[in-house]
């Protein structure tokens, strides 16, 4: 019975180390959104709707493994011979999967760097805007009232 138990264990952890791939792809591909001087906000927002759609699924995977670890615990340590290879094996996907995560935790410190750059760039060019609309409001304000009336007509015929 805890044969089962530990396949199912190594099956969440590969299901992990897969979806961490999907989310170092999806950091590759925000960085170079936030590289790119015409990012749209749409391909942004779907970027990191897509990263937290994965995120749940981990965080399900990782209670799921948790709940199954707590259930079989005690008989993995009294019983380490019996399982020396499902033991070796998921010691090796735990590797794995917090090398990853590593990778993960890295890519998102950069990124949200570029984020925070980029979104400072984004408040300049929008102050500067601001600033050119109110130029632009106080010189049409400032063209209606000056009358441009001829000052030195002759108004004699």
């Amino acid at each position: 019975m805890s044969n089962q138990y530990v396949d199912i264990m190594i099956d969440a952890l590969v299901k992990k180390s897969k979806l961490l791939d999907r989310i170092i792809n999806l950091n590759k591909q925000q960085r170079n959104f936030l590289n790119d001087p015409n990012l749209g906000p749409d391909d942004l927002e779907l970027n990191i709707k897509q990263k937290g759609a994965i995120v749940d699924e981990i965080l399900e995977l990782d209670t799921g493994f948790n709940q199954v670890y707590s259930r079989i615990k005690d008989e993995l340590e009294n019983n380490k011979e019996t399982y020396k290879e499902e033991i070796a094996r998921l010691k090796e996907l735990i590797r794995e999967v917090t090398d990853k995560s590593q990778t993960v935790q890295s890519q998102e410190a950069r990124n949200k760097e570029l984020l925070t750059k980029k979104l400072s760039s984004v408040k300049a060019r929008a102050k500067t805007v601001r600033n050119s609309a109110r130029v632009i409001d106080s010189y049409a304000k400032m063209t209606n009232y000056v009358s441009y009336d001829p000052q030195f007509m002759d108004d004699k015929k």
